[in-house]
């Protein structure tokens, strides 16, 4: 959630001090920031692969000397997390159901509705088609780009495409769930019941990644 601090601090350390500067503020507040990414998703378990991704690519930066290598990071993020997701859904085992498993206890009896399974794979493709898109598109200014237009393009692909997946994936397959819960008579607090929580740890996989950055 935070990832954008490094990244202007980094912008900012470039125009002044060089690579080397830019570098060392942009790695330094990645570090410190964790406390804050740790509150936020509640585990370290992603925290420490974000820093391995920030080290890595500021090291490319200074071998280099290209400091628009260090938004490298947020392109293989991207591109990772969207050609795991399609890839997922190809075997028939969409990711981000997996990760709902992971952060509540979904009903065995609710996972074999036609609504969970296209609730969720319908979500995994959006986080697919939609990371894999913004990998190209970032991955082009990285490579033809200014450091400035890098900028431009990560911070105005970066939290509003977040927050428009989290509404999507919290939306749809609520939507559903209210459709398959009416259709069989039940109860409104049914719906909490399934899907509380659901999307949290595809959230988490998408902070770590730096895909919001």
């Amino acid at each position: 959630m935070y990832g954008f601090i490094p990244m202007i601090a980094f912008y900012v350390a470039q125009r002044v001090g060089g690579v080397r500067w830019a570098v060392g503020f942009g790695v330094g507040l990645s570090v410190l920031i964790i406390p804050l990414e740790q509150r936020m998703t509640g585990t370290m378990r992603w925290c420490w692969i974000g820093l391995v991704g920030v080290v890595a690519s500021g090291a490319l930066a200074l071998i280099t000397h290209n400091p628009r290598l260090f938004f490298i990071k947020s392109v293989v993020g991207d591109g990772t997390l969207g050609l795991a997701m399609l890839g997922s859904l190809a075997i028939g085992k969409p990711l981000v159901a997996m990760f709902a498993g992971w952060a509540v206890k979904i009903p065995e009896w609710y996972k074999s509705t036609r609504a969970y399974k296209q609730s969720f794979d319908l979500v995994t493709l959006a986080w697919g088609v939609v990371n894999l898109a913004r990998a190209i598109g970032r991955g082009y200014m990285v490579a033809r780009g200014t450091l400035g237009q890098v900028m431009v393009v990560n911070l105005a692909t970066g939290w509003p495409v977040f927050a428009a997946l989290v509404a999507f994936s919290v939306w749809y397959p609520r939507r559903l769930a209210h459709r398959y819960v009416a259709s069989v008579g039940g109860h409104e607090g049914m719906v909490d019941e399934i899907l509380l929580g659901g999307v949290e740890e595809a959230f988490d996989v998408e902070l770590a990644l730096g895909a919001e950055e």
